[in-house]
């Protein structure tokens, strides 16, 4: 489907935007409503999307989120982000937060469509108990109330080489330097080392996957479980072929978790053991991250999108036609697979592997998608190469 414009509502929303972070886009989101919904303890339920993966097993799964109809899209600029963002948004309890790297951090409040604070900093934003965390600048984790911006800061974590980024859980937060994890007080910001890493050559999961106090992270050839109570690395799996696994954040489900290799396979190893069940090939190295959902591994790889039982390792469905362009991870709504490029965004049908609608990018334009869609109320929310974050979705 080729890009359609509603002149009005376009350029209303861009008016909107660009007035700043007092600026009032009423009108411009709806909200998902889930009054009923309890939270599980490291799952997430309702409609949120509170962070990369959209939980902590990283599936990429949100069942409850409305869906996108494909008839009649339009986009429209939420806000400029002043830089480029490479992460997909967030959405909790009504509000979008957001980052770029020109070093604004945000939160819009999605019912009035308030932009309620603009900070100043950059990192991955993720959702916890009304906190965005996300920037570990100057040895540091810092933290936002997601209403009103008023900052966290943990203790300066001393004698390290960066870090990496933070992972909320019920317990603590779990951030990695170079070789050690690293556990932080909610309350007090106070660290404690965790576990002492092997030596590795580079490279490491940019977002490791937990489940049951267990940490899964690749580093170079090697994937680690890591039980953060005991703690000790319980396994190290390293695939038969070698080359880095650090392209790739891994995947839980089924008892099993997924992740991609260098050497162009896609594998399945079991939790408790670390020992592979399957592997199939991948044709190219995919630097995308799989979902789960439904007992089924989804994958976009250059040029194709592909389906695998969860359990067996064969394929369920595949499309070698349709994608353009390089993709990014691709994330599951509900029954529909949603993979974006620079060049646009395709769905499919997550059974069948049916094209439901594409959504193409005219070739003059500046817009060019770069990081996974987050998805709600109906709404498709995706940051471009034009340092701007836009919806697309229904008029």
């Amino acid at each position: 489907m080729k890009e359609r414009w509603n002149q009005s509502r376009r350029q209303w929303l861009g008016a909107c935007a660009s007035l700043g972070s007092a600026t009032v886009l009423a009108g411009c989101f709806g909200s998902d409503s889930d009054d009923d919904s309890s939270p599980e303890e490291e799952n997430v339920t309702g409609a949120d999307w509170p962070m990369y993966g959209v939980d902590l097993q990283n599936t990429n799964y949100q069942s409850n989120a409305t869906e996108v109809e494909g008839d009649e899209l339009t986009k429209s600029s939420v806000i400029e982000l002043d830089g480029i963002s490479t992460h997909p948004i967030t959405i909790s309890e009504g509000y979008i937060c957001g980052h770029s790297t020109g070093g604004k951090m945000f939160t819009i409040d999605i019912d009035t469509g308030n932009i309620l604070w603009e900070r100043e900093n950059f990192g991955r934003p993720i959702i916890h108990d009304g906190t965005v965390y996300g920037p570990t600048t100057d040895e540091r984790i810092h933290g936002y109330n997601i209403k009103n911006g008023d900052h966290w800061e943990s203790q300066t974590i001393d004698s390290i080489d960066g870090l990496g980024y933070p992972l909320p859980t019920e317990e603590a937060i779990f951030v990695f330097s170079s070789e050690v994890l690293w556990k932080v007080d909610y309350e007090t910001g106070e660290y404690t080392k965790v576990i002492e890493l092997p030596p590795y050559i580079g490279g490491y999961s940019e977002w490791p996957a937990f489940q049951d106090g267990v940490i899964y992270m690749s580093r170079s050839s090697e994937m680690h479980a890591i039980n953060v109570k005991t703690p000790e690395i319980l396994w190290t799996f390293e695939p038969e072929g070698g080359g880095s696994m650090a392209d790739s954040n891994p995947t839980i489900g089924n008892g099993l978790i997924y992740t991609t290799s260098r050497d162009q396979n896609l594998h399945a190893i079991e939790i408790e053991s670390g020992n592979e069940v399957w592997s199939i090939d991948t044709d190219t190295r995919a630097e995308t991250s799989p979902a789960f959902a439904n007992d089924i591994v989804y994958l976009a790889e250059s040029g194709r999108a592909v389906a695998v039982d969860a359990d067996s390792g064969e394929i369920v469905w595949e499309d070698a036609e349709s994608i353009i362009g390089k993709p990014q991870d691709m994330v599951i709504v509900g029954e529909t697979c949603y993979t974006a490029t620079r060049f646009g965004i395709w769905t499919h049908d997550a059974s069948t592997g049916d094209l439901n609608w594409e959504y193409r990018i005219p070739d003059e334009s500046d817009v060019g998608f770069n990081a996974p869609p987050t998805i709600s109320d109906g709404q498709i929310y995706v940051p471009s190469d034009d340092e701007k974050l836009y919806s697309i979705g229904g008029s």
